[in-house]
This record gives C-alpha cells, sequence and structure tokens, in this order.
C-alpha cells in the first residue's frame, strides 16, 4: 500500500496528523483485510525517505521493520527504535543536503546504540558505492531483510523519548498528556516480577 500525504509540503510525513492517518489505516486493513499487525512495514524513498525517518521512531510500536531510502534525517532522534529493525540506505554521491554523510552518520549512531544495547537496535546501513540519488533498485534488498522480522508487541525493554509529535502511548506504556513534553525520555524494563523505570 503506497499512501499519499495530504499536503503538499516539505513535511508532509512531519505533521501531527500522519500519525492517526496510519494506525488508522493499519487498524482498517487488519480488521477488513486480515492483515496481520505483527508484520506491518514501514519504507519510504527520497521525501518517503524522510517521512520514514520521523515514522519509524515515533511509531516504532507499530512497525516489524523499517527502511528508510534517500532521505535526510534533520534533527531526528533514534533512541525509540530500540526495538525496531530500521536499515538505511543511500548512495555514495547522493550529496543534495548532505544526504550520504548524513545517513552515514546515522548509521554510526545506531552501531553506537546496538554496541551499549546489544539486544536492541538491530540496524543495517548501506551507502551504494556509485550511486546517486537513484541506486538502480539495489535498495530493493532490504525488503527480504525487512520479511525476516516480527513486530515486538510487548518488548521486555523500552526506550521511549517524545519527538516533535507528543504520544500518549508507546508499546504498553502510558503517560499522562500534562507530562508530555519533546525531549522528555524513559526507559523502562521488565525481568519476571521487576519492572525498573528509569
Amino acid at each position: 500500500l503506497c499512501p499519499r500525504a495530504p499536503w503538499d509540503a516539505w513535511n508532509m510525513w512531519f505533521k501531527r496528523p500522519i500519525d492517526s492517518l496510519f494506525e488508522e489505516l493499519i487498524t482498517t486493513m487488519v480488521v477488513l483485510h486480515g492483515v496481520n499487525p505483527d508484520k506491518v512495514y514501514l519504507m519510504g524513498y527520497s521525501a518517503g525517505g524522510d517521512g520514514v525517518w520521523r515514522l519509524a521512531p515515533r511509531l516504532a510500536d507499530h512497525w516489524a521493520a523499517a527502511a528508510m531510502m534517500a532521505g535526510h534525517p534533520g534533527d531526528v532522534e533514534l533512541v525509540n527504535v530500540r526495538n525496531l529493525p530500521f536499515t538505511l540506505w543511500v548512495g555514495q554521491y547522493d550529496s543534495d543536503y548532505d544526504r550520504n554523510e548524513e545517513v552515514r552518520g546515522k548509521g554510526f549512531v545506531l552501531r553506537r546504540l546496538h554496541n551499549a544495547d546489544p539486544d536492541g537496535y538491530i540496524y543495517e546501513c548501506h551507502v551504494v558505492p556509485g550511486k546517486g540519488h537513484w541506486m538502480d533498485l539495489e535498495d530493493a534488498a532490504a525488503l527480504p531483510w525487512m520479511a525476516q522480522f516480527t513486530r515486538k508487541s510487548y518488548p521486555e525493554r523500552i526506550v521511549w523519548q517524545q519527538e516533535e509529535v507528543l504520544r500518549k502511548s508507546f508499546y504498553w506504556l502510558r503517560a499522562p498528556e500534562s507530562e508530555l513534553e519533546r525531549g522528555k525520555k524513559v526507559v523502562v524494563a521488565v525481568n519476571a516480577n521487576l519492572v525498573n523505570i528509569e
């Protein structure tokens, strides 16, 4: 399914109603078409890749895996993708807006996060040699990579940071609306009957 953003704007995938659009779309597909809610994936190219940078972390609890192709990350944080396998693709010469270097840098961020938390932050980062903004479908390898994953509905460890669109719930956590503020973060881990909250 290839949805189109309701707005013609550079930040078409960043706006608050996009989250509920995808939530309702997933629910509709599950109820009316028997889609497995644990096998829903997100991918986007160019401006769609910009959207993946935003929607993967904000709605990480909705996807089984995500693939970003040739998008610009802007100021996005990646701590929320702890339980979301995430693959990044960019051409070596895709230098408009420094996309190639920005994506490479986010690959290093994911490496650091994974090294600090080896059970989380499953990722791949591909800077495709000799390619520009169009990667001649080499990035199609993201599809079988994503397909091997199933969504973790109830992960034992959650990292949740509020982004530009504030969210009241994430996986099995919920926060009062009065406490929502961009940048606020909580880490929760469950081990048997012990719940650790940072």
